[in-house]
C-alpha cells in the first residue's frame, strides 16, 4: 500500500483493516453499484482504491453506505442530503440561476 493510500485508508472507519476495493467486492457489487449508492462519480471511487486521497466528506459517505451495505441495511439516502445542502448554500444556487 502505497503512502498515499495508508493516509486515505486510515482517514476513515474500517477501511484502515479492509480497503474499500477490498470491502466493495466482497459485497459483490462493483464501483459504479457503490458510486451510485454513495452518490458520488464511479471515477472518485476507482481513484481511491487506487489510493489517492478525497474529501473527508466523500471517503465519509463511501464508508457509511458500505456499513450499511454490509450489516444487510439500505445505504443512506445521500442525494436527499446533498441536495438540501446545496439548497441552503447561497454560493451553489449562485451557479443555477440564469443572468
Amino acid at each position: 500500500m502505497t503512502r498515499r493510500a495508508t493516509r486515505a485508508a486510515a482517514s476513515f472507519g474500517r477501511a484502515s483493516t479492509m480497503s474499500v476495493k477490498d470491502r466493495r467486492k466482497a459485497l459483490g457489487i462493483d464501483r459504479k453499484t457503490l458510486a451510485q449508492h454513495a452518490y458520488v462519480d464511479p471515477p472518485t471511487v476507482q481513484l481511491i482504491e487506487l489510493g489517492y486521497d478525497a474529501d473527508a466528506t466523500v471517503l465519509e459517505r463511501i464508508d457509511k453506505t458500505l456499513s450499511a451495505l454490509e450489516a444487510g441495511e439500505a445505504p443512506p439516502n445521500w442525494k436527499a442530503q446533498v441536495d438540501q445542502e446545496i439548497a441552503n448554500d447561497p454560493d451553489a444556487q449562485k451557479f443555477g440561476s440564469s443572468s
